[in-house]
C-alpha cells in the first residue's frame, strides 16, 4: 500500500481497553477515538462476544458504523474528505501569512485544527501548529506561542519549532529553556550558525562571556561563506570588549566591516571601542563613515556630536545632537546631552527641560537622574536632588559621588544625621575623597561633636582634590545603535535597514538572472542582503544562480536561510528539494518535498520518484 504523507511516524494500531458505555451512538464515536483516524485501514479491530441480543445488535451497529467509516476513508490512499479540507485550510493561511496578512491567516489555521485528529502526528498538524505559535510569538500572545510550538514538536520536531520556541523563552528572559531549545535546532540542523549565535547571545545575557565567545567564534567558523558571518564577528567582538580585550574586539570589528562594508552597527561598535581608548579622530570617522551610508541615522549624529565635545568643538555639537533629536522626538540620550550642553553654557532651565524630557521618554535613564540633580542642588531644589540622587543610587549602588550630593542636600535641609549617614557611606566607598570629609567634619560640627569634626578636617588635608570639576560627565555612555544582533524578531524595528535600497539591489538582481548574467545576479543579491539580511527574495534568487553556475552548496545555504526566516515558503522547499536530490541526498529531498506536498496538496513532477527513492 502507498504510505501517504499524513500517516507519516504513526503507529498503524493502538491498544486500547473496550468502551464500557453502552453502545449508543456516543458509544461509537467514543470506540472510533481510540483508533489512529489517518491509519484506519490498517487497524484490526478486536471484538468481544456480547452477553445478549441487543448488546450484540447494538455492537453490530457500531462496527458497521466504523467499517463504514474505513471503508470511505479507504477509498482514498491519500486522505479522507476532512484531511482535504485541513489541507485547503492550512495552504490558504500559508498564503495569507506570507502575504503579511496574519489575522486572516490565524482564521484558516483555527478552522484547520477542528478538523485535524487530536492524536494527529503528521507534517501537516505539526506545520499547522509552528506556523500558528509563530504568529502568536509576533503578536506578543507568548502563552500561545508555547503551547503551539509544544504541539507542534508533539507530533514531529522540525528545527523551526525549537528555534520559535527558543525565541519565546529568551524573550521571556527565561535563557536556559531558550538554550535548550536552539541546542535542539543545532541537532537537527548542525551546520546553520545561526543558532550559534543566538546560543552565544543567551550566554552574553547571562554574563557568561567566555562561552559566548565560543558560540559566536563556532558560529563564524561553521558559516564562514555564509551572508550573516559579519553579524557573527561583530557579535564576537561585543564580547571581547566586554571581556576587556580590546585588541581582539577591534580585529573582530574590522573583520565584520571587511565582509560587508555596509555594515552599520559595526561601524558604530568600532567607533565606540575608539572612544573608550580615548581615539577621538578614528572615533569620528566610522561614525562619518555611518552618515555617508545613512545621513539620519540619529545614533551616528549623536556619537558625533559626543565626540565633537570631547574634542572641544562645543558649537559643533550641540548641531549634530540637535539633529539627531529633531529627527527623533522620542531618542532620550540625545535630549539628555542637549541638557548636559545647556547646563555647561549657564541655561538651567534648558537643560532641566531637556534632561525632564529624557526621563520622560526613558525613565530608567539613571544617568539624567544624576544630572538633574546635580541642577536641583544649584537651583536650591533640595528635596528634587534627594529625590534624584536616590532614584540614581536605586540603580547604580555604589556611586560615592551621589551620596556625597545627596549628604550635601541633606544637611542643607538640617537633616544632620542622615547627612553624616550618607558622607561616611561615600568616604567608604571612595576613601580618598576630600570633600566628603570637609563636609562631613561640617556636620560633625553641627552635631557638636568637634573632635571627630577636627580629625575629618585634618584628613581631608592630606587628599589631593577628588573633583577636578564641580559637574561630573564623564561616566555618560556612548550610544550603540544595537549591542548585540537579535535575529527573527519581527516586533522589533531594526533601525540601520533601508528597505527601499535593499529592494532596489535585490530587483536589479533579478533582472541580471532574467538575462543569465550570473555572476552579476549574485553580486547585486549580496548588496541587498548586506543591508537587509531578510530581503527573502534575494536569498531566492541568489540560490537560483549559484544554481545555474553549478555550486550547489552556496544555493542550498540560501535556501536554508530563506526557510529560517520564512519555514513555509513552496518555492525555496522545493528548490531546496532539488538541491539535494541533485547532491544524492534523497533523504532530505523528500522531507522538502513531502512538506511542499503537505502545504500545497500536490506534488511537482519528478518528485514523486525521488520520494519513490529515498524509501
Amino acid at each position: 500500500m502507498t504510505r501517504s504523507i499524513f500517516s507519516y511516524n504513526t503507529n498503524p494500531m493502538k491498544s486500547f481497553p473496550l468502551p464500557h458505555e453502552s453502545l449508543t451512538a456516543t458509544g461509537c464515536a467514543n470506540m472510533k477515538s481510540y483508533y489512529n483516524i489517518d491509519n484506519a485501514v490498517n487497524v484490526i479491530v478486536v471484538v468481544r462476544l456480547p452477553v445478549n441480543l441487543l448488546h450484540a445488535v447494538k455492537y453490530a451497529l457500531c462496527l458497521m458504523f466504523l467499517f463504514g467509516m474505513i471503508v470511505v476513508r479507504g477509498q482514498d490512499t491519500t486522505c479522507g474528505y476532512n484531511c482535504q479540507t485541513s489541507t485547503q485550510l492550512i495552504a490558504s493561511g500559508v498564503t495569507s501569512y506570507q502575504n503579511g496578512d496574519s489575522a486572516t491567516a490565524l482564521l484558516y489555521f483555527n478552522d484547520a485544527q477542528k478538523l485535524l485528529y487530536t492524536d494527529d502526528i503528521t507534517p501537516l498538524a505539526a506545520l499547522l501548529y509552528s506556523t500558528r505559535g509563530d504568529i502568536y510569538r509576533e503578536r506578543g500572545l507568548y502563552k500561545r506561542a508555547l503551547q503551539d510550538y509544544a504541539f507542534s514538536l508533539i507530533r514531529r520536531e522540525t528545527y523551526e519549532a525549537f528555534a520559535g520556541r527558543a525565541w519565546v523563552w529568551y524573550i521571556l528572559g527565561d535563557y536556559d529553556a531558550a538554550y535548550r531549545d536552539f541546542t535542539s535546532a543545532m541537532r537537527l540542523q548542525p551546520n546553520n550558525g545561526v543558532y550559534s549565535n543566538l546560543r552565544g547571545l543567551i550566554l552574553v545575557a547571562q554574563g557568561q562571556y567566555k562561552r559566548a565567545v565560543n558560540e559566536f567564534g563556532r558560529a563564524i567558523r561553521v558559516d564562514a561563506d555564509q551572508a550573516e558571518v559579519y553579524i557573527f564577528y561583530k557579535n564576537h567582538g561585543d564580547v571581547y570588549a566586554l571581556m576587556g580585550n580590546p585588541t581582539n574586539a577591534l580585529a573582530d570589528y574590522d573583520s565584520a566591516i571587511a565582509e560587508n562594508p555596509y555594515y552599520i552597527k559595526a561601524y558604530l561598535a568600532r567607533a565606540a571601542l575608539a572612544f573608550a581608548q580615548k581615539r577621538y579622530e578614528d572615533a569620528q570617522n566610522d561614525c562619518l563613515r555611518v552618515l555617508q551610508l545613512e545621513p539620519n541615522n540619529v545614533y551616528a549624529l549623536l556619537n558625533n556630536g559626543i565626540i565633537l565635545f570631547h574634542l572641544g568643538r562645543v558649537t559643533e555639537s550641540q548641531a549634530s545632537i540637535l539633529q539627531a533629536t529633531s529627527l527623533d522626538e522620542r531618542f532620550g540620550p540625545a535630549f539628555y546631552w542637549r541638557g548636559v550642553l545647556a547646563f555647561i553654557q549657564g541655561d538651567t532651565a534648558a537643560a532641566e527641560a531637556s534632561f525632564n524630557t529624557t526621563l520622560q521618554l526613558e525613565p530608567s535613564f539613571a544617568t539624567a537622574y544624576y544630572d538633574r540633580g546635580y541642577l536641583y542642588i544649584q537651583e536650591g531644589k533640595y528635596a528634587e536632588a534627594i529625590r534624584d540622587f536616590s532614584q540614581y543610587l536605586t540603580v547604580i549602588p555604589g556611586s560615592a559621588a551621589s551620596y556625597y550630593y545627596r549628604g550635601l542636600a541633606r544637611f542643607q535641609q538640617g537633616r544632620f544625621n542622615l547627612a553624616l549617614e550618607d558622607y561616611t557611606e561615600a568616604i567608604r566607598l571612595a576613601p580618598s575623597m576630600d570633600a566628603a570629609y570637609i563636609n562631613r567634619s561640617l556636620t560633625y560640627e553641627a552635631l557638636k561633636q568637634p573632635v571627630k569634626a577636627a580629625n575629618d578636617l585634618a584628613k581631608a588635608k592630606e587628599l589631593p582634590p577628588f573633583f577636578k570639576d564641580a559637574y561630573v560627565y564623564n561616566d555618560t555612555p556612548f550610544y550603540l545603535m544595537a549591542r548585540y544582533e537579535k535575529l527573527s524578531q519581527p516586533s522589533e524595528p531594526d533601525l540601520n535597514i533601508d528597505l527601499k535600497a535593499a529592494q532596489q539591489w535585490a530587483a536589479s538582481g533579478q533582472q541580471y538572472l532574467d538575462q543569465q548574467r550570473y555572476v552579476l545576479a549574485i553580486v547585486d543579491y549580496t548588496n541587498a542582503l548586506a543591508i537587509n539580511p531578510r530581503t527573502l527574495a534575494a536569498y531566492m534568487g541568489r540560490g537560483s544562480a549559484y544554481m545555474s553556475l553549478g555550486r550547489t552548496q552556496d544555493a542550498l545555504g540560501d535556501y536554508t536561510r530563506l526557510l529560517t526566516l520564512q519555514p513555509t515558503n513552496t518555492a525555496a522547499l522545493q528548490a531546496r528539494g532539488d538541491a539535494y536530490a541533485v547532491l544524492g541526498d534523497t533523504r532530505r529531498a523528500a522531507d522538502d518535498y513531502l512538506t511542499y506536498k503537505a502545504i500545497t496538496g500536490k506534488l511537482e513532477p519528478g518528485m514523486q520518484d525521488v520520494i519513490n527513492k529515498a524509501r
